[in-house]
């Protein structure tokens, strides 16, 4: 049966066959470039921060981790590459208050750095409309620690304002009144 699928072909002239054909070249070259790709996007994708941040293995570990990237952010390094920003926006909606008080130590600094302020900007405008309370509170203490320092957290108080003026929360709506004073 294989006879009548790869019908037999003789070699002429006693040469011996190698087994490679005319086009295994352009194969294995285009096997190495994509297999260059592969690597490259991989070694990309090891540099993150989140999966830095997500390999913690004690609580201490993941504070002491985000605190030396709040500093970097401070000097005005750019730590936090598009990726990273997209798996901190997309994880915003799933935060307890233990990612809040991430979201406050990383969203500070992004506030005066000239690269995240937008990013910054747009988290915490997201934080201030969130139904949970603790994330409206978180949205405060970004805003409040860049008070009177970036002028994104001046205009960021004020949507605030404008935001939680029917805020339930008294513990929030103290704090925001204390902002407000603090900001005069």
């Amino acid at each position: 049966m294989s006879a009548i699928l790869v019908p037999f072909v003789p070699i002429r002239n006693n040469e011996q066959s190698s087994g490679i054909s005319k086009d295994y070249g352009k194969l294995e070259r285009a096997s190495t470039l994509a297999r260059e790709h592969y690597d490259s996007r991989l070694s990309n994708f090891s540099e993150l921060i989140f999966l830095e941040l997500v390999n913690c293995q004690s609580f201490e570990d993941l504070k002491k981790r985000i605190h030396n990237i709040s500093e970097k952010i401070e000097d005005g390094e750019r730590v936090l590459n598009n990726i990273d920003l997209k798996f901190l926006s997309s994880t915003l909606r799933y935060s307890n208050c233990l990612f809040f008080s991430i979201f406050v130590q990383l969203l500070e600094p992004m506030l005066e750095n000239q690269y995240y302020n937008q990013f910054a900007q747009s988290m915490v405008r997201l934080l201030l409309v969130d139904n949970r309370a603790t994330a409206r509170y978180a949205a405060l203490e970004i805003i409040g620690s860049g008070l009177g320092t970036s002028q994104v957290a001046d205009n960021l108080l004020r949507e605030a304002l404008f935001f939680l003026k029917d805020e339930t929360e008294i513990y929030i709506s103290k704090y925001l009144e204390r902002l407000k004073g603090t900001d005069g």
